[in-house]
């Protein structure tokens, strides 16, 4: 399945910082947004509203549990979404509501026998994909509203619903 959503938002986040500290040659030490440089994540949309990065967050992210010891964990997603949640960075983020992706939605990436396959896990205590990536009763309804939390991040940048960017 590879990278879990809060793996992939920490890791986009990161590169973003990482880029910005290397291009402008200098590294701020003032509080957690200068110290980053998130304050640039702030702006207007074209109705002069003020934007922001959506990200999409979702308690049944949090059900989708792994073999123990896996970095993609409900652990690890709930230490991102308490950073998240923290005084310094609670502003700089529109949340947008998920919802379950359709399966003609997941077909335009994925076969039809992917797909039934990965819908076939549902309600299963535990099945194996492969080697790396283990599912449980709630993974896969936890994957269809990642993949619609996606689509719907896309939606509000495209309708310019006071979100101009998103982390995914």
């Amino acid at each position: 399945m590879g990278r879990s959503f809060a793996e992939i938002i920490l890791v986009s986040l990161l590169k973003e910082v990482k880029r910005d500290e290397l291009d402008k040659g200098r590294q701020k030490k003032i509080g957690l947004i200068d110290r980053f440089g998130l304050e640039d994540l702030r702006g207007t949309d074209a109705g002069g509203r003020m934007s922001r990065t959506g990200i999409v967050k979702d308690s049944r992210y949090l059900e989708h549990v792994m073999d123990p010891g896996h970095p993609e964990s409900p652990e690890r997603l709930m230490a991102i979404y308490r950073m998240l949640e923290g005084a310094e960075m609670k502003d700089l983020f529109a949340e947008v509501k998920p919802r379950a992706a359709t399966r003609e939605e997941l077909e335009t990436i994925h076969s039809p026998l992917t797909s039934i396959w990965s819908a076939s896990t549902a309600g299963k205590p535990y099945y194996r994909l492969d080697m790396d990536t283990a599912t449980c009763a709630k993974s896969y309804e936890a994957a269809l509203f990642a993949t619609g939390g996606l689509l719907e991040l896309i939606k509000a940048v495209i309708e310019g619903n006071s979100v101009t960017d998103l982390l995914w």
